[in-house]
This record gives structure tokens, C-alpha cells and sequence, in this order.
């Protein structure tokens, strides 16, 4: 049995994340994932990077890492650069290399963690067939644009398909659209509950990811 951690969206807010990490760090969990979207919204970007580069949190990339690496690459080719008070702190280099690295999806055992669940074109893809897809993908950036992470009502709607083979033998964990409380199924979790929103919450599960099994599900305020 390994047990791991995997974040919603945290969407700039250092608090939230914060408080998540001093509750986990009496635990002797030390694997600590996170579904993407960790900048933009919220006031401190550069406060949750630095959190999750010292704690180790590896993190998939969202649309919002996405289109803020687009933008900085997009500046290098016409001298133009804009970017709100808040992302303009992470252009230092530990941060961007951070940003960089992060990868389309994170296979943990049977754990896939990715931003917002597969677009229903792979639904009756077997494992092998799918990650070997992801991976070509996470090689070819210019085939990930915001269009391939906003699939997750398509997923919601087929997941429910009795033909539908969701990754024989894999959990998957995933954000992206808010909900009021995770959405957890013995197919997927679903754990994005509007962190930088109003009222909004960070919350994660703790699951194990040898038999991909959620054991808890968690939830902190700022």
C-alpha cells in the first residue's frame, strides 16, 4: 500500500495551500500531487509555486500554466509582454523551469492524474493504448492548446456508458470545472471546489494508489 496526495486546483491561493500542507505534515505521506491550474485567480501565484517547488508537489499542467508558458514564449518572438502584477513575479527561472517541467498527466500506479479527464475520443482506449497517445502528445506541445483540456462534461456524460472502458484498471483524478464538493466516483475523482473563488474551497484526496482506492477526501479554507 503507497498512499498519496492529490490537490485540486489551487488557483494562487498560498493560504489554502498552506493550510493543506501543515495538516499533511504530521502524516507520513510524501507524495503529494496536484491537478494543475496552480496560478491565476487568486492573489499569490508566486507564494503557491514556491510552496509546492520546496514541498516537492509535482503537478500536471493546466490551462492556466499553459497559457501563461504561451505567453512568455509568445514575448520572446515579438517583444511584447503582458502579464498581470501577480504572474509577472514568476518569471524567475526556478519558477519557470517548474512550470515547464510540468507534464499533460502523471501515471502513479493506478493512479492517472491529469487537469480535466480525457476528451472522449480515448474513452475506449485500453491503458496501454492511451498513455502511449499521452505520451506522443507530451512530446509534441504545439498538440496542447486549451481546446484539449475543456472535456470534462464530455466525460462526466460518457463516463456513464456501460461500453465505455475508462481505462480498464486505473483511477483517475482530475480538476478543472468547479464543483460544490468532489464528485468521487469508483471510476474518477473530480476535485476542483472553486479555490479563488468566493467561497471556495482547496480540496484533495488521499487514496492508494496500488489499488487505486480513495480512502479520504479532504477540503481547507484559507
Amino acid at each position: 500500500m503507497v498512499d498519496i496526495v492529490v490537490l485540486g486546483d489551487i488557483h494562487g491561493c498560498s493560504r489554502f495551500l498552506e493550510n493543506a500542507l501543515s495538516k499533511l505534515r504530521g502524516s507520513s505521506i510524501r507524495n503529494i500531487y496536484c491537478v494543475g491550474d496552480c496560478i491565476s485567480r487568486g492573489p499569490d501565484s508566486f507564494g503557491v509555486i514556491q510552496k509546492c517547488i520546496s514541498h516537492g508537489v509535482i503537478s500536471v499542467r493546466g490551462n492556466h500554466e499553459d497559457t501563461f508558458i504561451k505567453k512568455i514564449a509568445a514575448s520572446k518572438t515579438s517583444g511584447q509582454f503582458f502579464l498581470e502584477e501577480s504572474l509577472a513575479k514568476l518569471v524567475v527561472s526556478d519558477i519557470m523551469l517548474y512550470l515547464a517541467a510540468m507534464p499533460l498527466f502523471i501515471l502513479v500506479d493506478k493512479i492517472l492524474i491529469t487537469h480535466a479527464g480525457l476528451p472522449p475520443d480515448r474513452f475506449n482506449m485500453t491503458a496501454h493504448e492511451l498513455i502511449k497517445t499521452l505520451n506522443k502528445r507530451q512530446d509534441s506541445p504545439s498538440l496542447f492548446n486549451e481546446g484539449m483540456l475543456r472535456f470534462i462534461d464530455y466525460y462526466l456524460m460518457y463516463s456513464k456508458e456501460s461500453n465505455c472502458k475508462i481505462l480498464d484498471g486505473y483511477y483517475q483524478v482530475f480538476g478543472h470545472v468547479v464543483t460544490n464538493d468532489p464528485i468521487i466516483t469508483n471510476q474518477y475523482a473530480s476535485i476542483d471546489t472553486g479555490c479563488g473563488y468566493q467561497n471556495g474551497r482547496l480540496s484533495g484526496i488521499i487514496a492508494d494508489s496500488k489499488s487505486g482506492k480513495v480512502k479520504e477526501v479532504l477540503q481547507w479554507s484559507g
